[in-house]
């Protein structure tokens, strides 16, 4: 059921017990949940609404600007057709669709967060992809019948990865054939064009990676200056022949 609250005066909406909360005053969707039909119901619903809108007022407005849709998501993904009714609707949208990560985005999540017309990250996010799950029981016709389907799901999904990103093919060849949950996380995704842009990179000294490359120097270092040396060594296997020959 669709709930309207209001939050310092302003309209919220959300469906149901969903973590799903719509402003439309700031034209921003936020998605806290898990990619089923609920979520993607509210989502889907009031992304369409925005883009409707903007596809009247600028038959009828020549100068009309069309304001992107903030969608902003953490999310540990699901269902894969749920997934797709969304996409749908973003890659055909003429409004442009910015998406922020400011958790995580992992599995469907992170193929509707990839298809943002601009994307952006928070310096602690975790982002994953993997091969797609599924199960089934029934005949062996049924189960050669489910594997076709699947087989056409993860072609479908990895090209759109590979389409909007620079991670390589044979990234998701591996992560296919090897079972991998590829993370990725701040650093690596501006490299890779998951993301464009990492938000508050300004207010915080070190990224995540800067961290534990100083932590690993500084372990390297420790290690270093507490290594005996050669003739340290020596001392002992010649200190513990003496002892032995005392007794």
């Amino acid at each position: 059921m669709l709930r309207r609250q209001r939050n310092n005066g302003e309209d919220i909406m959300s469906l149901g017990n969903a973590n799903v909360f719509v402003d439309p005053e700031r034209r921003t969707i936020f998605f806290h949940d898990a990619v089923n039909p609920n979520t993607m119901a509210l989502i889907c619903s009031a992304m369409q609404s925005f883009i409707t809108i903007d596809n009247e007022l600028e038959d009828t407005q020549k100068e009309y600007e069309r304001q992107p849709i903030h969608l902003y998501i953490n999310s540990p993904g699901g269902s894969l057709y749920d997934m797709w009714a969304l996409v749908d609707i973003m890659l055909m949208s003429q409004t442009p669709i910015y998406t922020y990560c400011t958790g995580y985005a992992m599995s469907a999540a992170f193929v509707i967060f990839v298809c943002g017309d601009r994307r952006f990250i928070t310096p602690h996010v975790t982002l994953m992809c993997h091969q797609l799950s599924s199960a089934q029981d029934g005949t062996y016709l049924d189960l050669a019948q489910g594997l076709d389907e699947l087989t056409w799901a993860q072609a479908n999904a990895e090209q759109l990865i590979c389409d909007f990103t620079d991670i390589p093919v044979e990234t998701m060849k591996k992560i296919r054939t090897e079972k991998l949950d590829y993370y990725i996380h701040a650093k690596e995704a501006l490299e890779l064009n998951v993301a464009d842009c990492l938000i508050g990179e300004e207010r915080i000294q070190f990224t995540t990676e800067q961290v534990i490359d100083e932590k690993k120097e500084e372990v390297k270092e420790t290690i270093e200056e507490n290594k005996p040396s050669k003739n340290n060594k020596e001392k002992k296997k010649k200190k513990g022949f003496f002892e032995k020959l005392k007794k």
